[in-house]
């Protein structure tokens, strides 16, 4: 698809069209790209992975680490994006969870399904509830660094 039909499909989703969106996932789980190889992201978000009260960056993270595995599981031809939200989920937030990144992101579906926050569920996992609007949506795309310190000593535990 070109980029003009994607800008007309994001408007149509009151979504703003940016330069560089190359896959966007609809409610009734409609799959639109401009480029192939982003197709295992996008079908981490139709599975249930999305940003709905759950910050931006743990979503991105979680979809990137899901996407990357896909694709080496199906070889399919794919190029990785947020890595820098992929190695925050990775490397700090699922190891303070006690989870491997793919079991976090099983969990969060988990929770969107049966009607739970996943902010407010991992916070609670963490034993801070204080965390919550550092997790929840409207927080910026990136974590807090009050948050990240808390991981990283979460994960500093032997």
């Amino acid at each position: 698809m070109s980029s003009r039909r994607m800008d007309t499909i994001l408007k149509q989703h009151n979504w703003d069209s940016g330069e560089g969106v190359v896959g966007f996932h609809t409610p009734d789980q409609r799959i639109f790209v401009t480029r192939q190889w982003s197709l295992p992201h996008e079908w981490a978000h139709a599975a249930g992975l999305v940003d709905d009260r759950l910050g931006m960056w743990i979503c991105e993270g979680l979809t990137e680490s899901v996407a990357q595995e896909v694709a080496r599981q199906t070889r399919t031809p794919y190029q990785p994006t947020y890595e820098y939200e992929r190695r925050l989920v990775e490397d700090h937030l699922a190891p303070a969870l006690g989870m491997k990144p793919l079991d976090l992101a099983r969990q969060v579906v988990k929770w969107y399904e049966g009607g739970k926050i996943p902010a407010k569920e991992i916070a609670r996992l963490l034993g801070d509830p204080g965390l919550l609007s550092d997790l929840d949506r409207g927080t910026g795309d990136h974590p807090s660094e009050r948050l990240l310190a808390r991981l990283k000593k979460t994960n500093a535990r032997p």
